[in-house]
């Protein structure tokens, strides 16, 4: 809608309650007129495309050379050997998690109750960690149980293969764990 001013009251008017938007009128917009069909005669036109001239086969281009989505013209086009980014990453950098991999895996040698020997160093890390657990540090044992829940299924006990239910348990079982319910009550009870 486009708002067009009528003529502006004049402060001389003798009604003193006139609208101060009375001056405003609304407009529908209206649409652009439809151009001209072009003339028929292409002497008159200036602007007149000639056709392309369809019998002479060398002007058109040839399957290499035709430009589109994906395929730019020829001189656009990156030189054979050259990169289309050439301030990229060089050949040889490496990330964060190549060098973490390569340093963690790194053979170092170890000295066990056996003598040296030679292991990469997250097996080293893995091992101090094992004696540090049984040491008694319960920081070590921690993240040991924490890391063996991660690296083993959690399953229950395993009989064959199969992990058990308490539906396969026998009634010495059951009675045990009577037991320790009983204890465990009576040991809340307490507190």
């Amino acid at each position: 809608m486009t708002i067009v001013p009528k003529k502006l009251p004049t402060r001389s008017s003798p009604e003193p309650d006139i609208d101060p938007y009375a001056h405003l009128v609304v407009r529908a917009r209206t649409r652009r007129p439809i151009p001209t069909p072009a003339p028929e005669n292409d002497d008159d036109d200036p602007f007149a495309k000639t056709p392309l001239a369809r019998d002479d086969q060398s002007e058109m281009p040839s399957k290499g050379d035709r430009v589109g989505y994906g395929k730019p013209p020829k001189a656009h086009r990156f030189k054979k050997g050259q990169s289309g980014n050439p301030k990229g990453r060089p050949k040889g950098a490496k990330g964060l998690k190549a060098l973490a991999r390569k340093l963690l895996t790194e053979k170092v040698a170890v000295r066990t109750g056996g003598g040296l020997k030679r292991m990469n160093k997250v097996e080293a890390m893995l091992h101090k960690l094992a004696e540090q657990a049984f040491a008694g540090n319960l920081r070590a044992i921690t993240l040991l149980f924490h890391l063996y829940q991660e690296s083993v299924p959690d399953l229950a006990i395993v009989k064959g293969g199969v992990p058990l239910s308490p539906m396969d348990m026998d009634e010495h079982d059951r009675a045990i764990l009577a037991q320790l319910r009983k204890s465990l009550i009576e040991g809340a009870g307490d507190e």
